[in-house]
């Protein structure tokens, strides 16, 4: 599914992610967590091939995401990483036509798409009108209208209510289940990646410091804030 190996990305002489590798296997939940600054949206955005490499590569489904062949794999991937990654004076609705355009046909219509997400009700309310949590539904909805084979999500429960942060993470887990889908999201709100996670990954000024499934925390007692407090 995707394989990361020895990336590093430097900005001037700093390296904001370091050597850093990984692999991903398909269904997997794999949540990555550090301190603010520690690289991981850079992680992500590297990862999806949005960000230069000094050193390594990313490989999803067998095609460096760092050479033009990327293109073939990106109607496979649905990526949140942007906060406001959608047109705030179009509709719900008008934004995820939009994005169904750009693919040409979607494996969703936008009506299932809204339904799925449960924003049928405000489609035709603009998006800088809509509450943090229907916009984080929205983003999640724009990423996935394509039933991608991977989601790559950067801090989705960010500003988001309880009601809203239950809803994304049980809508995370169906498409899971329904679907497939692999996930690799960034989250600072470590009950919530309790309560989801099947693997973290821990970030500590740019280097990968921990990598452990769920029963391999599960097995040595501590729980994700343990290994945070003690890696971080």
């Amino acid at each position: 599914m995707l394989i990361v190996d020895t990336l590093t990305v430097r900005k001037g002489e700093n390296d904001i992610v370091s050597e850093v590798s990984f692999e991903v296997k398909p269904g997997e939940a794999v949540c990555v967590l550090g301190r603010n600054g520690a690289g991981k949206t850079t992680l992500l955005r590297a990862v999806l091939g949005a960000e230069p490499v000094a050193t390594g590569q990313s490989v999803i489904q067998g095609c460096n995401m760092h050479q033009p062949e990327r293109q073939r794999v990106l109607p496979e991937i649905g990526a949140a990483i942007y906060s406001n990654s959608f047109y705030n004076y179009l509709s719900a609705f008008e934004n995820l036509r939009l994005t169904q355009r750009y693919y040409g046909v979607t494996r969703f219509s936008v009506n299932e798409i809204l339904h799925q997400f449960d924003l049928y009700d405000v489609q035709q309310r603009p998006a800088n009108q809509l509450s943090a949590g229907m916009k984080q539904r929205l983003l999640l909805a724009l990423a996935f209208i394509n039933k991608p084979m991977l989601l790559l999500l950067d801090e989705p429960f960010t500003a988001v209510d309880r009601d809203n942060t239950r809803f994304i993470l049980r809508l995370l887990a169906e498409l899971q289940r329904e679907y497939g889908t692999t996930v690799v999201l960034t989250s600072h709100s470590l009950p919530d990646v309790e309560a989801f996670y099947s693997r973290i990954l821990l970030l500590k000024a740019g280097r990968l410091v921990a990598d452990q499934t769920k029963d391999e925390v599960r097995v040595s007692g501590r729980s994700v804030t343990n290994l945070y407090d003690e890696y971080a």
